[in-house]
């Protein structure tokens, strides 16, 4: 089983920097007077919920392989994923997602990779509750920048499912901002995705048994529903990320 679960993880200077390393030769510290047998009187310790995951998903488009790493701590988080997907038929191509808000995603970073293509999204807070900045790199070309109206965006997401850039962007003398770039991402489904995850056991133990939320049932954050309703290939951002379940409502 390839899973790994590490909810709280706390190194002391007695297990981590006191067994590895010497910690006045690390910082370069002199022996106090009133240190009499030498020791730092240092502390290093790391804090945070982590967590990390491989998966191998038969999916109706093909096959899945995927590294995932999770990190969170206070109103910070971030998950890098990585691995290939095989179309039947079709040969190996490299798969990337990241995912890293900061401040309860009041900022949002994103990266999508595709093969040898690449795009690069922020998504930030603005003056306006309602109004969310976006900016989308492709590849090595110029970033475009957009304002979207949030509310319009959830309302269309609702009726629509998937909405279209002209239900959403304020700025639409701009044109539509390209999600997609040169990228082919693999041609899969929230649906697909789902049912796969809730067959495999490595899954179900790295979240305690508990299958996906619902994506289309779910009230998920703006930046979420973005990235995963929106941006082509956007569903493997969504699916294994146990901090992101831990935020829905």
């Amino acid at each position: 089983m390839n899973f790994e679960r590490r909810d709280f993880l706390r190194l002391g200077t007695a297990g981590f920097a006191g067994t590895m390393w010497s910690l006045e030769a690390l910082f370069g510290q002199e022996k106090d007077a009133d240190d009499k047998d030498g020791k730092s009187s240092a502390i290093a310790e790391l804090r945070g919920g982590s967590g990390s995951l491989h998966l191998q998903l038969k999916l109706r488009a093909g096959t899945l392989e995927m590294q995932y790493e999770e990190f969170s701590q206070g109103k910070d988080h971030a998950m890098v994923a990585h691995g290939t997907f095989a179309p039947h038929g079709g040969s190996k191509t490299k798969v990337y997602r990241s995912y890293f808000s900061a401040n309860n995603d009041q900022q949002v970073f994103a990266r999508f990779g595709d093969g040898d293509d690449w795009t690069s999204i922020v998504l930030a807070s603005t003056g306006d509750a309602n109004v969310e900045s976006l900016t989308v790199w492709n590849d090595r070309k110029a970033p475009e920048s957009f304002r979207i109206d949030k509310q319009k965006f959830l309302a269309a997401a609702k009726e629509k499912g998937v909405p279209k850039p002209q239900d959403y962007i304020i700025d639409s003398e701009k044109g539509n901002p390209d999600l997609r770039g040169s990228r082919t991402p693999p041609d899969i489904t929230v649906e697909d995705l789902e049912d796969a995850l809730q067959r495999n056991r490595d899954f179900l133990a790295f979240r305690r048994g508990a299958g996906p939320t619902r994506l289309h049932a779910s009230a998920l954050s703006f930046p979420c529903g973005y990235i995963v309703i929106v941006f082509p290939g956007g569903t493997l951002v969504w699916g294994t990320w146990d901090a992101w379940y831990d935020r829905l409502g």
